[in-house]
């Protein structure tokens, strides 16, 4: 049994996982900027924000683990992530700690500025003088989804995305944590390489959803994407597929 803290425990994957680790028999303390909407049983819930040392120091208290997941696509993301991950290296050297940094397939690569600012987190991790894994993934199903729901798509000739299902992630941190520091360890990613028009086509019949998909020049992080680098073919695998996750989410719809 560890003590863990994870650090964005209420986002697309810490919602998920958290449970998980419960179940497991594990201590779980999640930090998080926001309550979450639906407390996991079992878990203790710290508000604070993941680029205050002072906070992250406080809800890293007496942990021998630390899952590193707090980020942000959108928003400030290299800001987010730098000083994010300089106080999880902080709490985890003070107090002797396991860090997990949870990463992306393709993020030394791709010109995208998520991609760069987890780059710039890894560097850090692998820099550091304390106990670390880094496990890095395709595209989550849900974020997959997230992003379609706009309604509109850039393509290229040869875009395709690996989507992987959470809670088989979740089974993979799940390992890591056991396994100890493990340093860089095999991507992890979802079943099937999907082109970015057949994985659409796949959502419109199964959600009724139409996505405008525009053709877009292979320039940037999209000739990045068209060169294939956010996937990993010789990946650790999950199983749940595309159809097989969306055709869940229609039987019983998530907020």
């Amino acid at each position: 049994m560890n003590d863990v803290l994870v650090t964005g425990g209420t986002g697309t994957l810490g919602r998920v996982l958290v449970p998980h680790l419960v179940e497991a028999g594990h201590n779980v303390r999640v930090l998080s900027r926001r309550p979450p909407r639906e407390p996991a049983e079992g878990a203790e819930f710290v508000l604070g924000d993941v680029r205050s040392h002072e906070r992250v120091r406080e809800a890293a208290v007496n942990v021998d683990t630390v899952i590193h997941l707090a980020t942000s696509p959108r928003w400030r993301p290299r800001s987010i992530e730098k000083r994010g991950v300089q106080n999880a290296i902080a709490v985890a050297r003070e107090r002797q700690a396991h860090l997990i940094y949870m990463s992306i397939v393709g993020t030394d690569k791709i010109r995208f500025p998520y991609y760069k600012a987890k780059w710039v987190g890894e560097q850090h991790v692998e820099a550091s003088d304390v106990a670390w894994t880094i496990q890095r993934a395709t595209q989550f199903h849900s974020g997959m989804e997230e992003f379609l729901s706009y309604g509109v798509w850039p393509t290229t000739p040869n875009m395709a995305f690996q989507p992987v299902d959470t809670g088989e992630m979740s089974e993979r941190l799940l390992e890591l944590v056991l396994a100890g520091p493990s340093r860089r360890t095999p991507d992890f990613g979802g079943p099937e390489i999907l082109p970015i028009r057949e994985l659409l086509a796949i959502r419109r019949s199964i959600t009724g959803k139409r996505v405008l998909a525009l053709r877009g020049p292979r320039v940037s992080f999209l000739r990045d994407l068209d060169g294939g680098h956010q996937l990993s073919p010789g990946c650790v695998r999950g199983h749940v597929t595309w159809s097989q996750w969306l055709t869940s989410q229609v039987a019983t719809p998530v907020d």
